[in-house]
């Protein structure tokens, strides 16, 4: 086979989002304040764990196990990712389910024996690579069509039938696609707030920092004990944060600001229709309601394209004048010429006026 270029390969969340691991590799990122996080069953910290609860998902025990046989190449760098990051997408990775089939499907449960041809990054494992990205595709499609729910599971039979397909797609057009997982991460980082915390967090250990979101919104790749970075060091005030992770933590708070308030609005409006559906005298049309929420958008969107074009017009009134200024000023140049000519000449001024 021929050999292929760095673009054949979708760049995998867990590798490329944040820096190279190549160059992490040699260095011994130190956390923020870094200790053990541990936890006595006594702790008051209403967010907390206690430390017979911690790593009590088997998933992350199987998938902390096997994470040195799954990354060979990157060894104690995966580890230490592993340690604060756990991929969203990999919740229904079961090893122990390998070779799963039903009776109406051709390839078991994560066998990548008939994939050769795939292309895969050298310096990774055929078999978990193939994994991740047959997960990373049905996370960002499940995003897309606004069906991720983080505790629904799916059974081995539905990832078996979704398996049969995924190698028959891929297998059939490789190349093809790992550039449509391409466009769906990109999409998926750009657009969805979700994307934007993975970013957060991946850069965030990439810089050797506890992630920057605050806990109250979620992170999917953090740990449910896991500690957080500090306001001081969210804001930059102590100089531990790259310039490039401090402009996406001030942009995500802003987003996450009008997201909240959407939310807050969407949870109003909802009471207060439960409310006047429950009164006796009263009996709101939700119809009413979603037109009226619509036609306040509508509105909104017209008043915002007024502004745009009287902001316009108003630049154009400005460039008119400045160009009105600049004419009259080249004129009062051209009289003070024809008056020196004149006087050159010795036509006096009576005589002109004459």
């Amino acid at each position: 086979m021929a050999e292929d270029s760095a673009d054949d390969y979708p760049p995998t969340l867990p590798y490329s989002a944040s820096r190279d691991l190549d160059e992490l590799s040699s260095q011994t990122p130190q956390m923020e304040d870094a200790k053990p996080f541990e936890m006595d069953e006594s702790s008051d910290d209403e967010d907390a764990l206690p430390a017979t609860s911690i790593l009590s998902n088997l998933r992350q025990r199987v998938l902390a196990d096997q994470a040195t046989d799954a990354c060979a190449a990157r060894g104690k760098v995966m580890l230490r990712l592993l340690a604060h990051t756990h991929f969203p997408w990999l919740d229904d990775y079961h090893p122990w389910m390998t070779g799963h089939a039903k009776p109406d499907t051709k390839t078991p449960l994560f066998d990548c024996s008939s994939l050769r041809n795939v292309p895969v990054p050298r310096e990774m494992d055929r078999d978990q690579y193939l994994i991740d990205v047959f997960f990373q595709m049905r996370f960002y499609r499940a995003h897309k069509k606004g069906r991720y729910n983080p505790a629904k599971r799916s059974s081995p039979d539905s990832l078996a039938e979704a398996w049969q397909s995924f190698a028959a797609k891929i297998g059939r057009k490789p190349k093809q696609w790992l550039r449509k997982l391409r466009k769906r991460e990109a999409d998926f980082l750009e657009y969805n707030i979700e994307g934007s915390k993975i970013e957060i967090h991946l850069q965030s250990m990439s810089e050797g920092v506890r992630c920057c979101l605050r806990r109250e919104q979620i992170c999917p790749m953090c740990y449910d004990d896991a500690a957080r970075a500090s306001g001081r060091t969210r804001k930059g005030k102590n100089g531990r944060l790259s310039s490039e992770l401090l402009s996406m933590v001030q942009r995500f708070e802003l987003r996450w600001k009008d997201l909240t308030k959407a939310r807050k609005d969407e949870e109003l409006l909802e009471r207060i229709a439960g409310e006047s559906e429950s009164s006796p005298y009263t009996q709101v049309d939700q119809v009413w309601i979603k037109q009226r929420m619509r036609n306040t958008d509508s509105e909104v969107f017209k008043i915002y394209t007024m502004n745009l074009k009287l902001v316009n017009d108003l630049k154009a009134v400005k460039k008119r004048e400045n160009t009105l200024h600049n004419t009259v000023a080249e004129l009062k140049d051209d009289l003070k010429d024809l008056e020196k000519v004149l006087y050159e000449a010795g036509i006096s001024r009576r005589r002109r006026v004459k």
